[in-house]
Formats: structure tokens, C-alpha cells, sequence
């Protein structure tokens, strides 16, 4: 009884579906350019396997050393390059490259805040996001695995992708994901940028079981005899030896015609990407300022596999191609350009090692073993024992004596020659010269006694030597950041909050298009927009942030053993740059022990106004109480001015007095006054002169 699995089959080539004319369209095309891609890409895949099986030990004793040697003889494999390779790598490691987006438009510069209630740019909002995207989807395997296959073969890559944030939403969210195997790959050989940028189209290949195959895609694979003409376009995709499919990723990149509106606010957004939104654009008081049409691109994406599209088109939402590709070492050769890693020229050196080694373990091995010299008579009898006396311990050895003969002995064993040691150690020099990598790099005990000066010279020497690779990585990094920049406002384009992550590690939320009310016009409004503005892609080299923090400490350590008078002064920053729990509450505690003088217009950690010292706040306590007393103090005398008021108010009315009567009384009291302080009589008003309705004194 067949099992499932045939059954499957069976009736996936009984319910084959004929193809359409557009699929037969499409799938011509991508035979014919994968065919391109290949014939393009050959001699740099097979060179990338042969390094790579190399590194892994694989074919470091050639056919013809294999044959000379014969099978009983030693043939050791001491390979010394995984080392180097681990240690390019460990050093590309340590220098993290983290993207860099700056605003070049006055809209990629605009305010938004923070659910936190922080202020910052779009261009910094969308370096968070970006940070957040590579944390969330681990990118920096991405990034290490394609360093990796750099180093040792010239060739890595990865890919953007797209994917539901859980299986119950609409919302999609971007992944970075790492492509393990090079080889997989076939890139439009025609690309001329050094990023790949200007791709075209990408094939991204996967080997699936025929079985699973008919499971996922039931009548797509042909029934039938694979060696006829009608299937002949699936025998590059079939393989029959384990009876495989080959399923392909299938990258497009289309010419198009854009319209780009510049809005009254300044912003510039595409007009086809926001039809469904203009109207809501325009009631929100933005008005059109121009229109121009552009030459752009779009990127379609199908899963095919020989004369089938198994999936697609599905339109992917960036201008360029999402495989990011990153080589080593380039030069166009005959009309071919070559990739390479520092495995290539180092292949020679490497086998080169392994014969010198080999043949003076050999040697060596022969000392205790060297043959007896003897005469036929002597050992006949015995014949045995003598020919397994090196093969076996044997404690006593007969033989027979022969009258006018000595008995038998060892012949003098070979001596190792001086050329074996030198030539071996040449070997080793060759392989270090090869992958530029020198002694004091690898940490060599040779260069203990050297200066600390010459070791210095001596890594700067290897840095440089291998910093193409590592500036290669940050170039494919670069492009990874256009990428995401395209791609963000087209993913993250309804209400909702997305994830911040700053450059210290901190994280902070940001809704996108919040809903505002608008005090003065009351119409609702959206914030947070990420859509409109240009930026500049740029990327950081260096240590991560971490790293940086211990860096300072040690700096200032270092500072403090010159200068132990400042330990006082700067120990609240040693502590906060520390990486255990309690740092921060450290740092805290130490910095209120600091001269207030010194804090002076400095801020916390977190932007935050440093808390006041107690003797700040007792002076604050003290400064509210005057101001309390003075308070009442002002109180009491109103009061009582009131109080003044409020009679002459009363007696203005019992004396029938009015304003012009009230000023002259007051006037001629003034007098009365300055008369009896200077005893002038002539300054005193005489009664009878004062206004009718006056009260006389």
C-alpha cells in the first residue's frame, strides 16, 4: 500500500493545472534571467565553495600528494585559518556599525512627542524605529553571519522582509533576516553600484522534498517523463538524485512614473500612495502647492519554481530590491569580476604547512624505529620476531650467533634536518602574510618582548589590512537603512504605537497619527506623521554603547591615577557608567555629596533637573516663609488702608464734602503743616478763605 506521501503525488500530477499565458510569460523570464544570473555568478560560487570546503579541512592534501604519499604514509591537516577568520571576525565584531539618519528637508526636522512627553525630530524618531526594527528581528545576525561568509569565501547577504506582527492582526512589521548559504542567491550580475543598489532583480533559491512540494502546491509539479520536450524547462529545477524541487523567491524591480504633491506645510508625499487619504489631507486645511512626475521604480515578488508561479505578484513596499549583498576583496579580471575572502591566496601556504609538519612528524616518529642491521644466518630461525620487532614491544629478541660475526644492532636513526624546522616556520610566516594578519594581532607569544610601540604598529598594520571587509559590511549596512527608510512610512501608515529604541538602550512609544483637537479652530488634526521629509542614510562605526561606558570608566580611571585630587569630583560618573544593578541609584548618592556649585547647570542622566541638596531645600523653606510673612504683611497694611478709606468715604458724606473741597482741604493742611515746621506765618491759610463746604481746623 503506498503511503501518504505517494498518494500525494499521485493525485497532485492527476489534478496538474495547465499553465496560463501570463505564467508561461512571467516563468520564461525568470528561467531566462536566472539562467543570466548564474552564468554571471559562476566562477564566483565555485570559487566561494572551494574556500569555504578548504576552511572546513576539506581538500588541503591534493589527488596527486594523496597518491605520491600512498595510503600507509601520515598526511596530517594542521589548519590554522579557522583561527584567522574567528579572529577577523571577533575584531569586526567589536566595532559595531550602527545606522545614521539625519533630516535634509525642513519636514524631516519636524517636532513629535513621545507617549514619555519628549520632543524629537522625524529624522531621530525614525533612527529609533530603525533601531528597534534591527533589536526586534535580531539583524545582528544577520550582519555577523554575512561577515563571516565574507571573510572566508567574498561573498554574503541578507533580506528585508515583511511580516504580521501576530496572527490576529492587520498590521505588518519589517524583519531582517540573515541568508546562511551565498550560494542560494543569483543577483542581477549587471548591477554596477558597489552596494548593488541599482539591482533589477534577485533570485533567492531553496531546495524543497518533492513530497513536500505537492503537499504545499498540489497540481503544480508536471506528471510525466522529465526527459521530453514539454518538461524540459523543469529539469534544472528537478533534482532526481533525492528527488528535490527547486523553489525560488523572485525579486523584480519595475520602471514607473510617480507623482509627487508638495503640500502648503511644506511636506512631499506621493499622490498614488495617499489617494485614499487625499481627501482628508486637503479637509485638514493643507492645500496642494505643486505637482511634478517622476522616474521611479516598484518591486514585485512571486515564489516560482520551473514553468509554475506558486505564489504572487505580490507588490513589495520599497523602490529597491530587499536582498542586501556584501563582498570582500573586488577586481574585474578578463572581464570577470572576482570576489574574494582571505581564504584564497592562503590555500598554497596552508598545504605548504601541513606537508612540512607532516614530514618531520614523520621523521620523528622514525627515531625509535630505525631498522637492525644483520646477517640472513642470524635472524632465520627467528624470522618472525625480527620483522614485528618495531611493531611490537617484544622484551627479548633471539637470534642465532655466527662464529666471526657481532650481533645484530640498530642502524643510526635519520636526523631531523634544519630545513624541515625553517621550512615549516616559512610555511606558518606565508599563511600570516597571505590573510594579513600578523603576530601581534593573533596574540603571538613571540611578540611578548617587543615594545608596545611595534605591537601597536604591528595590529595597525593587520586593521588596515582588513578594514575593506568591515567597510564593505558598513556599506551593505548603509543600503539596509535606505531600505528601511523607503519602507517605514508605507508599513506604518494607520494609528498606532510603535516602539523607540535610543542609542543608550533606553526605549521609549510613539503613537503614530494621534488624534488632536485643534484649541483655536477646534477641528481634529494628526500628529506623529512619519510619511513626508528626505533624509540622509549614514552609518557609525565603533564600539556599542556598552562598550563606550566601559571605555570612559576605564578612561577616567586611568585620569584618576594622575589626579587623585579629582576622585571626589567625578566619582558620581564613574559609578553611573558602571553595568551592575544599583549603578544609577549609586551615582545618585554620590552625586549629593558633589559642591552644589560644581552641579550648576548641569542635568540627570535622563534629562531631568537634578533634585535639590537639603541645604537647598531648607533655604527653600526659609525663602516661603518671608514670603508668607511678607504676605501678610502687605495684607494688614491693605486692610487698613481700606479701613482709612472707607471712613473718609463717610465723613466726605456727613460734611457734604466733594472731590474739588476734599483736594483743597488737604492742600491747605499740607501748608498748615510745612508753616509749623519753618514758622512761616504767611504760608497759613486764613479761614475765611478756604472753599464753601470746607471744615475748618
Amino acid at each position: 500500500m503506498p503511503d501518504k506521501s505517494e498518494v500525494v503525488i499521485q493525485e497532485s500530477a492527476a489534478h496538474f493545472q495547465p499553465l496560463t499565458e501570463g505564467e508561461s510569460e512571467l516563468t520564461s523570464e525568470a528561467r531566462h534571467r536566472l539562467d543570466v544570473g548564474l552564468d554571471g555568478m559562476r566562477h564566483n560560487l565555485y570559487e566561494y565553495r572551494e574556500d569555504v570546503r578548504f576552511l572546513d579541512g576539506e581538500g588541503q592534501w591534493t589527488e596527486e600528494a594523496k597518491s605520491l604519499r600512498g595510503t600507509d604514509r601520515p598526511m596530517l591537516t594542521i589548519n590554522k585559518l579557522p583561527a584567522f577568520v574567528d579572529q577577523a571576525v571577533g575584531e569586526s565584531r567589536q566595532n559595531r556599525i550602527a545606522i545614521n539618519i539625519t533630516a535634509t528637508s525642513n519636514v524631516g526636522d519636524d517636532k513629535m512627542t513621545t507617549r514619555a512627553g519628549k520632543q524629537m525630530s522625524r529624522a531621530d524618531a525614525m533612527e529609533a524605529m530603525v533601531r528597534d526594527i534591527e533589536q526586534q528581528s535580531n539583524a545582528q545576525d544577520a550582519y555577523d553571519t554575512a561577515l563571516e561568509t565574507v571573510y572566508a569565501g567574498g561573498l554574503g547577504y541578507w533580506i528585508v522582509r515583511t511580516d504580521y506582527v501576530s496572527d490576529d492582526m492587520f498590521e505588518q512589521q519589517i524583519d531582517i533576516e540573515r541568508l546562511i548559504d551565498p550560494t542560494l542567491v543569483v543577483p542581477d550580475p549587471t548591477a554596477k553600484k558597489a552596494d548593488r543598489s541599482d539591482m533589477n532583480w534577485c533570485f533567492v533559491l531553496d531546495w524543497m522534498e518533492r513530497k513536500e512540494f505537492d503537499l504545499r502546491h498540489p497540481g503544480k509539479f508536471p506528471a510525466g517523463d522529465l526527459n521530453t520536450e514539454f518538461l524540459a524547462p523543469w529539469r534544472q529545477w528537478f533534482r532526481q538524485t533525492d528527488d528535490h524541487v527547486a523553489v525560488a523567491e523572485y525579486f523584480r524591480r519595475i520602471p514607473m512614473k510617480r507623482t509627487l504633491v508638495q503640500l502648503s506645510n511644506g511636506a512631499v508625499i506621493d499622490q498614488g500612495e495617499h489617494d485614499m487619504v487625499m481627501d482628508e489631507i486637503l479637509e485638514s486645511g493643507l492645500t496642494i502647492e505643486k505637482t511634478r512626475e517622476v522616474r521611479s521604480h516598484k518591486t514585485e515578488w512571486y515564489r516560482v519554481g520551473g514553468t509554475r508561479i506558486l505564489e504572487g505578484p505580490v507588490e513589495f513596499p520599497s523602490r529597491w530590491i530587499p536582498v542586501v549583498m556584501v563582498t570582500g576583496k573586488e577586481l574585474a579580471v578578463t572581464g570577470r569580476v572576482k570576489m574574494r575572502g582571505i581564504v584564497r591566496h592562503a590555500k598554497d601556504a596552508q598545504r605548504a604547512y601541513n606537508y612540512w609538519r607532516t614530514a618531520s612528524t614523520e621523521l620523528a616518529a622514525l627515531q625509535p624505529k630505525a631498522p637492525y642491521i644483520a646477517a640472513a644466518e642470524q635472524v632465520e630461525d627467528h624470522l618472525t620476531e625480527w620483522s614485528d620487532a618495531n611493531k611490537k614491544n617484544t622484551s627479548v629478541l633471539l637470534y642465532n650467533a655466527v662464529p666471526g660475526l657481532n650481533p645484530p644492532a640498530r642502524d643510526r636513526p635519520p636526523e631531523l634536518s634544519p630545513a624541515f624546522i625553517q621550512e615549516t616556520i616559512a610555511a606558518d610566516n606565508d599563511i600570516k602574510a597571505t590573510v594579513a594578519q600578523f603576530g601581534a594581532s593573533i596574540g603571538d607569544p613571540d611578540t611578548s618582548k617587543q615594545s608596545g610601540i611595534a605591537i601597536a604598529q604591528l595590529q595597525q598594520t593587520t586593521n588596515t589590512n582588513t578594514f575593506t571587509y568591515t567597510d564593505n559590511l558598513a556599506r551593505g549596512i548603509r543600503h539596509t537603512g535606505r531600505i528601511l527608510i523607503d519602507m517605514i512610512p508605507r508599513i506604518y501608515d494607520t494609528q498606532r504605537i510603535v516602539r523607540l529604541l535610543h542609542e543608550d538602550e533606553s526605549e521609549d512609544f510613539l503613537e503614530l497619527f494621534a488624534p488632536v483637537i485643534d484649541a483655536e479652530t477646534g477641528e481634529e488634526t494628526l500628529i506623529n506623521d512619519l510619511r513626508g521629509g528626505r533624509f540622509g542614510i549614514n552609518v557609525k562605526v565603533g564600539p556599542s554603547f556598552s562598550s563606550q561606558r566601559m571605555a570612559a570608566v576605564a578612561g577616567v580611571l586611568a585620569y584618576l591615577e594622575r589626579d587623585p585630587d579629582a576622585a571626589p569630583l567625578v566619582r558620581d560618573l564613574v559609578a553611573g557608567n558602571l553595568d551592575f544593578p544599583g549603578a544609577k541609584m549609586m551615582a545618585e548618592r554620590l552625586r549629593r555629596t558633589i559642591p552644589e556649585e560644581l552641579l550648576e547647570g548641569e542635568r540627570g542622566d535622563e534629562g531631568e533637573a537634578r533634585p535639590p541638596s537639603p541645604e537647598q531645600k531648607v533655604a527653600a523653606v526659609e525663602a516661603e516663609a518671608k514670603l508668607a510673612e511678607a504676605e501678610a504683611k502687605v495684607g494688614t497694611a491693605e486692610a487698613k488702608e481700606t479701613q482709612e478709606k472707607i471712613k473718609l468715604m463717610e465723613l466726605m458724606r456727613e460734611q457734604g464734602l466733594n472731590r474739588e473741597s476734599l483736594v483743597q482741604l488737604i492742600e491747605a493742611t499740607v501748608q498748615e503743616l510745612i508753616a509749623e515746621q519753618t514758622g512761616d506765618q504767611e504760608l497759613q491759610t486764613p479761614p475765611d478763605q478756604l472753599a464753601p463746604g470746607s471744615v475748618p481746623q
